[in-house]
């Protein structure tokens, strides 16, 4: 198991702090609903003193681990927007292919960066001219994923984060292909 570097901690603190506040204000508000309510004396008559309070720390527990597994899938897809406005549109050489075989796809995948909770992979899709080989456009999709949730966005995606673990959808790379082939 390898540590997580300071990137790794400097992200949990933020989503730490993140969620902290949202999941106070909620603990708060249902001890508050608790202290007012008269069904209070009815549960601590039936679980006593010591086994509400346990109950009164479970629930905390699981609302503020409810917000921090929220507020962490939040972060994901911030942390991917300035990627995603950045690639989200791909780039087109001047000139288009040469000859008249058209363009073929080449795609690559690679990982961008590998942290201690999240992974963020790209595709690299380049269209290359068949004549010549000269590359004609290039876009990429990218994608983080952490723990049990994945955000994409990109060439094929668009330039919003969206969730989900499906492939990127086709069309989008058709579209690309079309314009990559297309004389300019």
């Amino acid at each position: 198991m390898t540590l997580p570097s300071f990137t790794d901690l400097g992200l949990a603190a933020v989503v730490l702090i993140i969620a902290v506040i949202p999941a106070a204000l909620t603990v708060l508000a249902v001890a508050g609903i608790l202290e007012s309510a008269p069904w209070r004396t009815r549960l601590e008559a039936r679980l006593g003193d010591r086994g509400f309070k346990v109950a009164a720390a479970l629930g905390t527990l699981a609302v503020a681990s409810l917000f921090l597994r929220l507020s962490w899938d939040w972060s994901a897809a911030t942390h991917l927007k300035p990627q995603c406005a950045a690639l989200a549109e791909p780039w087109f050489a001047a000139e288009g292919p040469t000859g008249t075989g058209g363009v073929s796809l080449q795609v690559r995948r690679r990982t961008v960066e590998s942290g201690y909770w999240t992974t963020i992979t790209a595709d690299r899709y380049q269209a290359l001219d068949d004549a010549t080989g000269a590359l004609v456009a290039e876009g990429h999709e990218v994608w983080i994923d952490t723990g049990h949730t994945r955000y994409r966005c990109g060439l094929a995606s668009g330039s919003v984060p969206r969730r989900g673990f499906a492939e990127p959808d086709p069309a989008g790379i058709r579209r690309f292909m079309v314009r990559a082939g297309a004389p300019r």
